[in-house]
């Protein structure tokens, strides 16, 4: 790498920036390999940074090829008899109507799993979390875990968490001055 003065520019710069999200894993694994030949630029860079490098460490533990974009968005929890037992096994849960987000109207009830919870159960089933846990990440930012009673099957008050997908965001930006 070449290292010397840059020298202050005779006329004003001009810049297009834009952010590129990136939500295949096959893709985002090629840009995290150095690949960069998909990019939507002429002449792309990536920049070395610790949340780039913290991406390609989470890349790194899917070893199976998805068909999907992504892995599942959430990992099945257990079933209760009702939503009375769930709340006796979860004190700390928090019951709501239907309709009281918006995102989730079927859902009943949400609570934030233990660290211990997540080591065991989330995990084992979810790169992306082992290595949130592993960072330290706290587990509200990591999971939550909502309840609904299911009507079909064998029923009962059930539970699955929720778990985020793999994303990249990338800044694009490019001179376009003379």
């Amino acid at each position: 790498m070449r290292y010397g003065r840059i020298e202050i520019p005779r006329e004003n710069d001009h810049f297009y920036c834009r952010y590129l999200v990136c939500k295949s894993l096959s893709a985002l694994k090629e840009i995290a390999n150095g690949e960069l030949s998909g990019i939507p630029s002429s002449s792309p860079f990536l920049a070395k940074t610790v949340s780039g490098e913290f991406l390609a460490a989470i890349l790194q533990r899917y070893s199976k090829p998805y068909k999907k974009p992504h892995p599942d968005s959430h990992i099945w929890g257990d079933t209760f008899k009702d939503r009375g037992a769930y709340e006796v096994a979860h004190p700390d849960v928090r019951v709501f109507n239907r309709s009281s987000i918006s995102l989730f109207p079927y859902f009943e009830a949400s609570r934030v799993p233990t660290r211990e919870e997540l080591s065991n159960r989330v995990a084992p089933a979810d790169p992306v979390s082992a290595a949130l846990l592993e960072a330290g990440v706290p587990e509200c930012d990591i999971s939550e875990a909502f309840a609904y009673e299911e009507e079909c099957g064998a029923g009962g008050f059930r539970e699955i968490y929720r778990i985020r997908p793999v994303w990249g965001v990338y800044l694009s930006a490019t001179n376009i001055a003379d």
